[in-house]
């Protein structure tokens, strides 16, 4: 087993039965479950009134996500934070740095202070997802 399929099989026990979450949130638990697959669109409304055209490819960035922050130790991330990553779109603060549109959201989790963090860039009416991580274990 590769530690793709590691990442991806501890995800879903981690997750739980798809049918409890929302529309969205199993529409992203399909794209975090596949190796590869076929780019899936969400269209959300951000933090600021900004509509955008979001675009997932299950074998480009969510692999990295996986691989990296998923259960990691910099930027780690848990299933029920992924499968909830558009609340920080919709409910964080937003920024433009380095050609990417960056969100965060404030949580405070047994008394310390962490933030996750979504990144896109955009490309054309698209915004494709380059990275959901936290600040746990960066100095």
């Amino acid at each position: 087993m590769t530690n793709l399929e590691k990442k991806i099989a501890a995800f879903k026990r981690e997750a739980g039965d798809k049918e409890q979450y929302s529309v969205e949130q199993q529409r992203l638990y399909y794209v975090f479950t596949k190796a590869r697959g076929k780019e899936l669109h969400f269209t959300l409304t951000d933090c600021e009134g900004v509509r955008l055209n979001v675009y997932v490819d299950p074998s480009d960035e969510v692999q990295k996500i996986l691989l990296k922050h998923y259960r990691g130790k910099k930027g780690t991330v848990t299933a029920r934070e992924i499968l909830n990553m558009f609340d920080v779109v919709r409910t964080g603060a937003k920024r433009f740095e380095d050609g990417k549109y960056i969100y965060q959201k404030r949580y405070v989790k047994r008394g310390i202070v962490y933030y996750t963090v979504i990144e896109f860039v955009k490309e054309g009416s698209k915004a494709v997802l380059k990275s959901f991580h936290s600040n746990i274990g960066y100095k």
